[in-house]
């Protein structure tokens, strides 16, 4: 691991465990990523100047749908949870394709996905 996405792992550690592959080239050469496993994936996309983690529930339903290949491309931010800017309380979050796509979870109602973009 070196740089963003290893600058990304220290800021979340056990959450991820062990990685189970080397950095891999994102198709097109737009950046890089790392799996981790059935816990998650870090990327880093050259655009975005920053790596991120997508891991857990939203992971799995992200990996169901074809990771970067499918609609929601790259992630765009990090997990959050509970956002006062419209988000409802009791989920967690994530953006996706430079913030077009937001895949929200809840415990209780399960998934939801936006489309934000024109």
């Amino acid at each position: 691991m070196v740089g963003l996405i290893k600058h990304r792992y220290d800021e979340v550690p056990g959450t991820l465990g062990c990685p189970t592959s080397d950095e891999l080239t994102n198709p097109g050469n737009t950046g890089k990523r790392q799996h981790f496993g059935a816990r998650g994936n870090i990327y880093w996309k050259n655009t975005y100047g920053f790596a991120y983690t997508i891991w857990g529930q939203i992971w799995q339903l992200y990996a169901s749908q074809n990771y970067e290949a499918g609609n929601f491309r790259y992630p765009s931010a990090n997990e959050g949870c509970c956002s006062s800017d419209g988000v409802v309380n009791n989920y967690y979050y994530q953006y996706f394709a430079d913030y077009c796509w937001i895949l929200l979870w809840s415990p209780t109602n399960g998934f939801a996905a936006n489309f934000r973009c024109d």
